[in-house]
């Protein structure tokens, strides 16, 4: 436990439940209301244990105090810089896609990140676009915010669409870049 300070109380904060519900941080305050609203990031590495999805930070919005327990809501994710760096090499293509899409209880903007083998002409990269969208589109719609942050968390909803653009052109990377609850 963290040294006291004069007049505040440590909460600690803890995931949702549908991620396990793990201690991902503690934070000092004098009044519980005080701290609704705070926005936590974690990467991904340290709330599941697993090294292989380390470039990505989830952000967590504190939205409930039950007794020093704070309680949170996942409001989005993005991928480190240097993750982005270290796939964009000089000779690919670049292909950024951006787009707000309905799952089955809110809105949630997606914004991913294609990289291909390659330089590739306008109208494949367009095709790449539409294809990506429509396949994000398609896959989400029907799935709550707890299986949606647990599809692509897992790399399953990139693998997916991956394996489909590698059809149209031959892919070095894919991945979904930043996400926001909305």
């Amino acid at each position: 436990m963290a040294k006291a300070l004069k007049g505040k109380e440590w909460f600690k904060i803890h995931s949702p439940k549908y991620l396990g519900g793990t201690l991902i941080g503690e934070t000092p305050a004098i009044e519980a209301e005080q701290i609704i609203g705070r926005i936590i990031d974690i990467s991904l590495t340290d709330l599941t244990g697993d090294p292989s999805r380390y470039y990505m930070k989830l952000f967590f919005k504190i939205s409930k105090i039950e007794g020093n327990k704070a309680l949170t809501d996942f409001v989005g994710h993005e991928c480190t810089r240097d993750f982005i760096s270290r796939v964009v090499q000089l000779r690919t293509n670049r292909i950024d896609t951006n787009g707000i899409f309905k799952i089955e209880d809110s809105k949630v903007r997606i914004k991913s990140l294609i990289v291909t083998n390659r330089h590739v002409t306008a109208s494949i990269s367009t095709e790449i676009r539409k294809t990506v969208n429509a396949m994000i589109k398609e896959e989400i719609a029907t799935l709550s915010t707890e299986k949606f942050v647990k599809y692509f968390t897992s790399g399953d909803l990139q693998q997916k669409i991956r394996a489909e653009i590698s059809k149209i052109y031959p892919i070095r990377a894919f991945e979904i870049n930043k996400t926001h609850m909305l």
